[in-house]
């Protein structure tokens, strides 16, 4: 095979790794500096344009309709519903929950009726769970039956008595939540009709797992918080560093290290553009980074949670990087510094990586 042919078929299978997340996802979640995203796949069989705008503005509107936040350090969440239009549910598309509209006549005989459960068998405006378990646990997909009545004004003849919310309470077992919990899942109309903060917590925790909003998020909000690590903060006054230091804008620790002089740049390939990367020498755990565009966003001395790269050395090359002594490129093409990928996608990633780096 060809180098150039060779080439586009390794960069075609990273790019399905990279993407492999975004291909499985049901409702998925996104951290980036703190603020979380969670969006929900959601597809429709049956069901007009209008109708599908009208459900995701309600959803949208009552998910973020109070400045959503979770945890101690109060991380910004923000619900998202990314749809489409497909044939039918049998076979579940892909990446998606899926909800069949059914046609309203009028009559119960025409509503959606339970599969299973206590209630089986009774007419509902909407669920979801049809041939599957319900509430969604970690995002995984749903599908169900929805009426064309679902979110039906309260009161026809009064305007200003709104719609039900059956929409965003479905949505709320995708998101993990379970019938009873109170607020908007025991109420889908009246000023209770609104998601709790244990709800939010909750769907933060299901889909985006218990750390989505770690220690270090609190950094940046006015107080030092010495339970979660800080020596500062960039916005407390005073700062809390002596005069010959400054307060890390990132970490609040006020023994800013050199590391964040770092030029990422001529790291080929950009494979440490995007990650979070502890260092070990003499495998102990020495400092760590986290990477954004080829940028280096937070550092710290000891262990990284979660890392997606480990990079082992020695005690000489680790201060001599950390010192600025000599570059990533420089320790790996001298075989001083030696690295691989966290988890099982991103090992397949860092030897292809390493693959292209040897060739090219």
């Amino acid at each position: 095979m060809k180098r150039g042919a060779l080439f586009l078929s390794i960069l075609f299978l990273i790019i399905l790794i990279l993407n492999f997340n975004l291909v499985s996802a049901k409702t998925s979640c996104d951290v980036k500096d703190c603020k979380i995203t969670i969006t929900i796949y959601l597809a429709f069989a049956g069901a007009t344009d209008s109708q599908i705008n009208s459900w995701s503005q309600e959803i949208s509107n009552v998910w973020n309709g109070n400045g959503q936040t979770t945890g101690d350090c109060k991380c910004p969440v923000n619900f998202k519903v990314n749809t489409s239009k497909v044939t039918n549910c049998s076979p579940m598309p892909a990446g998606y929950h899926c909800i069949q509209i059914l046609p309203w006549n009028g009559t119960d005989a025409s509503l959606p009726h339970l599969p299973a459960g206590p209630n089986a068998g009774k007419a509902v405006v909407a669920y979801v769970g049809k041939t599957t378990q319900s509430p969604s646990v970690g995002g995984a997909s749903l599908d169900g039956e929805w009426s064309n009545i679902t979110s039906r004004p309260v009161d026809p003849n009064d305007p200003s008595k709104g719609n039900y919310l059956d929409a965003a309470h479905e949505i709320g077992h995708m998101l993990g939540l379970a019938d009873g919990s109170g607020g908007l899942m025991n109420f889908t109309s009246g000023n209770d009709a609104k998601p709790t903060q244990q709800h939010i917590d909750d769907a933060v925790n299901n889909v985006c797992g218990p750390n989505a909003c770690p220690d270090k998020c609190c950094c940046g909000n006015g107080v030092i918080d010495n339970n979660k690590g800080e020596q500062c903060d960039p916005k407390a006054n005073p700062r809390g560093c002596s005069l010959n230091d400054v307060c890390c804008p990132i970490c609040c620790q006020c023994d800013l290290t050199r590391i964040q002089s770092f030029n990422l740049t001529y790291v080929p390939l950009g494979m440490f553009s995007n990650e979070r990367i502890n260092f070990y020498s003499n495998l102990e755990p020495h400092f760590h980074i986290i990477t954004s565009n080829n940028q280096i966003i937070d550092a710290g001395k000891g262990k990284l949670e979660n890392p997606t790269i480990n990079v082992f050395s020695d005690e000489e090359t680790i201060n001599a990087i950390h010192d600025g002594e000599i570059s990533f490129i420089q320790a790996m093409n001298d075989g001083r510094l030696i690295y691989e990928g966290e988890g099982f996608f991103n090992k397949i990633k860092f030897k292809i990586i390493s693959f292209l780096v040897d060739i090219f």
